[in-house]
């Protein structure tokens, strides 16, 4: 294929990945009341096609603690629209309601980055990105994440950050005491995410080009844009960019793809690609580079380097905590990511030593330090 163009990559089946988890259950105590002391865990339903780095953790999470045995009820709220007869409720209403109406009897787990009960035992907090954004146009959201940031500082009795970056966040921002956070960073699952797998997806086939591979939703905060000009400084005919992840803003997408025609570089654009396939994307790219503008962790840089392959990366905190000194990392001048791509092609990580690394990350280490946590509060 010519460089200069975009295309739509072959994906085969498509399985939904709309989260559909079942809720645990286990039969009532004569002369009890078990719903006043059982855990509930409170999570988000994803659009198929649009789970993200939170669809991931939490996934992982609750089929820990099954596998662990743990008794709770799951309660999966969705944020799609919804009609009663005529009448039709969007976003905003549903969400509102939801805070409203959520009371469970007993100890909570909130997974929900809005969602926060009253009863709110431990808040798995994802980031606080929304803190050091320009307030939302919209007065509705506006109004929501006033109630949100005072449930978020009032009702927690203990909160759970993914990394130690936005437990810094949660004390600076919130003013929330360190002595009230822990930390349980993502892990990676090694026996699916390694290197030498195949079938080689068909984006990365055919061509001699360095394949330059992207994970996540596509909108600006990922910094795309930054990589498609940093690929066309750097000489577009030398690369074939392939975007993993649903076009979450089209209009930021086209805008990137037009660049991209401009500069003569080779985009394919393979939406959402079913967790099955994800792996031998990762094991068939020769580095996967990683700009994003802001992220809580960044799963996708660590599930690279569990498949043996060299990442690049924005200098984030969070992205050291997780990448350690074996990523390459760009700073905020645009020149700071075309060195790093250059530095990673000409000097590139054992694929041995990157697998290690990400090694000491495990769901089930995730897991512990809930549970330890919920064994300190009383809940098990």
């Amino acid at each position: 294929m010519s460089g200069g163009r975009s295309r739509v990559c072959s994906r085969g089946s498509k399985r939904s990945s709309t989260t559909r988890w079942s809720s645990s259950r286990s039969p009532s105590e004569p002369g009890s009341d078990p719903m006043a002391r059982r855990l509930t865990v409170i999570a988000q339903d994803f659009r198929g096609g649009e789970a993200t780095g939170i669809a991931r953790y939490s996934t992982n999470f609750i089929e820990g603690l099954r596998k662990r045995g743990i008794d709770f009820e799951l309660r999966v709220l969705s944020s799609r629209e919804f009609r009663l007869g005529p009448i039709g409720f969007g976003f905003y209403v549903r969400i509102a309601y939801q805070r409203l109406a959520t009371r469970p009897r007993g100890p909570v787990h909130s997974l929900h980055p809005i969602v926060i009960p009253p009863k709110t035992s431990v808040m798995t907090v994802w980031d606080l990105m929304s803190y050091r954004s320009p307030p939302s146009p919209y007065a509705a959201w506006r109004w929501i994440v006033k109630g949100v940031t005072r449930d978020l500082s009032e009702r927690p009795r203990v909160y759970v950050a993914i990394t130690n970056a936005v437990r810094d966040d949660l004390h600076q921002i919130l003013g929330v005491p360190l002595e009230r956070i822990r930390v349980a960073v993502p892990g990676v699952d090694t026996e699916r995410f390694r290197p030498g797998l195949g079938p080689r997806p068909p984006a990365l086939h055919g061509t001699r080009k360095i394949k330059v591979l992207h994970v996540g939703m596509g909108y600006e905060r990922k910094g795309i844009h930054l990589l498609v000009e940093a690929l066309g400084r750097l000489g577009p005919g030398r690369f074939r960019l392939v975007r993993v992840g649903p076009a979450k803003d089209p209009a930021y997408v086209a805008s990137y793809l037009r660049r991209a025609e401009q500069l003569g570089l080779e985009v394919v654009e393979c939406g959402f690609v079913p967790d099955d396939a994800l792996p031998m994307y990762y094991a068939n790219a020769d580095l996967l580079v990683f700009p994003s503008k802001d992220e809580g962790a960044g799963i996708p840089p660590l599930e690279a380097m569990a498949s043996g392959t060299n990442v690049v990366v924005s200098d984030l905190r969070a992205h050291r905590e997780m990448c350690g000194d074996l990523a390459f990392y760009a700073g905020p001048g645009p020149e700071s990511l075309d060195s790093a791509i250059e530095e990673v092609l000409a000097h590139p990580r054992d694929a041995g030593v990157l697998r290690s690394h990400s090694e000491a990350f495990s769901w089930a280490k995730t897991v512990d330090v809930y549970l330890r946590l919920y064994a300190e509060l009383g809940i098990l």
